[in-house]
């Protein structure tokens, strides 16, 4: 998490480092007014030339004779951050704050130290603070943005980040920033206004115009995607991040020959990049090339074998190549080398799910679930296993199967599940009702289309179940067709 925060020095210095000396204190309560030019620039050249230990001796030097200086206890702060020194980073700058309270800047250092350790709530309510007493400060705008967006607080986040552009409108990051947060807020049009007003000036840094394609491919956004992507790739030719990016976007487009060609011209202009060679990798997977894929990821195994992510994805490949014990080894490395890696926990399921190794699935979609509560597809895959380990975990399956609906209650696997049990149970009005729902909300779901036939034939609905098993015949024929057309331009 604290990967989405500008949490470096600098920023940190900016934050304690304006043009003149620190905002007056109130009468009587601060000595930072009085701290020497000169001792405060050698603190600062300490923290900038990574003297961590002699800026903090400073800070503590000037403190001995003068504790209610609030400027020198920010500097302290930030070298106890650098240090790592957290709860004593804390206490700095908080005493900074009981010292100068109508500054800003501790306020806000402490926002980026609660973000960067996790302490979300934390750093709201001191980037709240702080920005009321700096509303032009856009480095905080931004970072309070990025914060709310993780949070999911759309409405807030938006607003802020709207601030951080009207500040400093030539900034492409917080602009970025912005669409994102407009994207995932369903604003479809002021994010597509937004992102011409990055296309315009034809300013916009290649690096940016590659992180906005990629964020518009994530979001769905495929043709203004190509639009950025283009101008990125003239601005840029060789750069091996633009043609990673188009290999996802011709995925999204499922034009597979494109997207295995963007991922290979990556791979040859940068031959030591893992991401370039997962995404050729990627690329092979979804256009059902598992063995292409397979045998490109072992010709690299030796460069990248220490890397979670490499195993993670070398066994998507073993197992797309129906080699669960090798996929289930490379999951069991993946999660070694990251044990949050939430998706390598629930792969790891999967495969010993496909095996039969029941409890290994289980506790690996428990911990898949612990890490990511939120993913209704883990709750699913353990309802799974409950239901294959038999009738004795019914009541565990069930529990599951609510907890997936609660997070989601149009989730369809849940609801067909629950209708299979109450036909199972003799009550078929209970699941007609449940699956024509589900036809309803999602028509091309084949397997509930199935279930529902047969529920229709044991309620003597004979012309009912006909045109159920007739939706499902064309619904066959048209994946079948699907999977044989060619790529689309």
């Amino acid at each position: 998490m604290a990967g989405i925060f500008l949490f470096g020095l600098s920023l940190l210095l900016g934050l304690v480092s304006p043009p003149g000396l620190a905002q007056a204190p109130q009468p009587g309560s601060s000595d930072q007014s009085t701290l020497p030019a000169a001792e405060m620039q050698a603190m600062e050249k300490a923290l900038r030339e990574g003297r961590f230990r002699d800026a903090q001796a400073k800070a503590q030097d000037r403190l001995a004779n003068h504790p209610n200086d609030a400027l020198a206890w920010t500097y302290l702060g930030v070298a106890n951050v650098r240090l790592q020194q957290i709860p004593a980073a804390v206490e700095a700058f908080e005493k900074a704050i009981s010292f100068a309270p109508e500054d800003s800047r501790p306020y806000l250092n402490l926002a980026l130290l609660y973000a960067a350790t996790d302490q979300l709530d934390k750093a709201t309510t001191y980037y709240q603070k702080g920005l009321a007493l700096d509303d032009h400060n856009v480095t905080a705008h931004y970072n309070y943005g990025k914060l709310l967006l993780a949070k999911g607080r759309l409405p807030e986040a938006t607003e802020a980040l709207k601030r951080a552009v009207q500040i400093s409108p030539k900034d492409a990051e917080i602009r970025i920033a912005l669409v994102e947060a407009l994207l995932r807020s369903r604003q479809a049009d002021e994010a597509r206004s937004q992102v011409q007003s990055l296309l315009q000036p034809d300013t916009t840094p290649a690096p940016a115009l590659v992180s906005l394609g990629a964020l518009l491919v994530r979001a769905g956004e495929l043709g203004q995607a190509q639009t950025v992507l283009n101008r990125a790739l003239l601005r840029d030719p060789n750069s091996p991040a633009v043609h990673l990016v188009f290999s996802r976007l011709h995925i999204a487009l499922r034009d597979y020959p494109k997207a295995i060609s963007a991922a290979q011209q990556a791979v040859g202009l940068a031959p030591k990049s893992l991401e370039a060679h997962l995404a050729l990798a990627e690329a092979f997977i979804s256009a059902k090339q598992q063995v292409q894929a397979l045998n490109h990821l072992l010709e690299v195994q030796l460069q990248f074998q220490d890397s979670a992510a490499f195993q993670y994805t070398l066994g998507i490949a073993q197992f797309g190549a129906h080699r669960y014990q090798q996929a289930i080894a490379c999951f069991k490395k993946a999660v070694r080398r990251d044990p949050k890696l939430d998706l390598a926990h629930f792969l790891l399921g999967s495969a010993c799910l496909s095996t039969g190794d029941l409890e290994i699935a289980e506790n690996s979609f428990k911990t898949a679930i612990t890490l990511n509560p939120k993913n209704v597809l883990y709750y699913n895959y353990l309802a799974r296993v409950y239901e294959q380990k038999g009738g004795e975990f019914k009541t565990a399956a069930t529990e599951t199967t609510r907890q997936a609906l609660a997070l989601d209650p149009k989730d369809v696997e849940s609801r067909e599940r629950l209708a299979k049990w109450a036909k199972e149970d003799g009550d078929l009005p209970q699941a007609r009702s449940i699956l024509e729902e589900v036809i309803r909300d999602s028509p091309s779901y084949i397997s509930a289309r199935v279930l529902l036939a047969s529920v229709y034939y044991r309620l003597n609905l004979r012309r009912e179940g006909d045109e159920q098993q007739e939706a499902v015949r064309k619904l066959e024929a048209e994946a079948q067709k699907r999977d044989r057309r060619p790529p689309g331009p």
